[in-house]
């Protein structure tokens, strides 16, 4: 009767064992890492149980670890660090291609109005220049006068010639 009551408090006393840790083990959880899914904590079945080595030297490399990631003092925030200045690249990038973009229809605009000024420029030349040799001709009875331009690739940078 002895051994019998033995073994009860020795099942009992396991049965909590039980309990307690399998309290634990629920409150167990991985961590969130910024950007990425969260995973879910996955259970080790029996064989997985089983080719585990012993507890002891599980315990001696956790404290090994630990000891080591105490040593190296690592920056937890480096990641959420990184992912703001990224972000604030990206921001910049954007408003740079914004910027380049603007730049660029700025160009072409001032592109097409120097042509333009040019085109109307030339055409107006073209036709003071006829106009002056028709009264140059009627004025000396057959005489020649023209206007040219000192640089006819830019003719404002120059001006004309009489």
């Amino acid at each position: 009767k002895l051994k019998i009551d033995q073994v009860d408090s020795h099942i009992s006393t396991h049965q909590g064992k039980i309990k307690y840790w399998q309290k634990e083990i629920s409150k167990l959880c991985l961590h969130a890492i910024d950007g990425q899914p969260p995973e879910e904590l996955q259970a080790l079945g029996e064989e997985e149980l089983q080719a585990l080595p012993d507890p002891d030297g599980i315990a001696q490399r956790i404290a090994l670890l630990e000891a080591q990631r105490h040593q190296l003092r690592p920056n937890l925030g480096a990641i959420a660090d990184y992912r703001k200045k990224e972000e604030l690249y990206l921001k910049h990038v954007g408003e740079l291609d914004d910027i380049t973009t603007e730049r660029d229809n700025f160009r072409q605009a001032f592109e097409e109005l120097r042509k333009q000024r040019l085109n109307e420029f030339m055409a107006g030349f073209n036709v003071i220049t006829t106009k002056l040799k028709e009264n140059y001709q009627m004025l000396t009875l057959g005489g020649d006068a023209e206007l040219e331009l000192v640089d006819s690739l830019d003719p404002f940078s120059e001006g004309i010639m009489f």
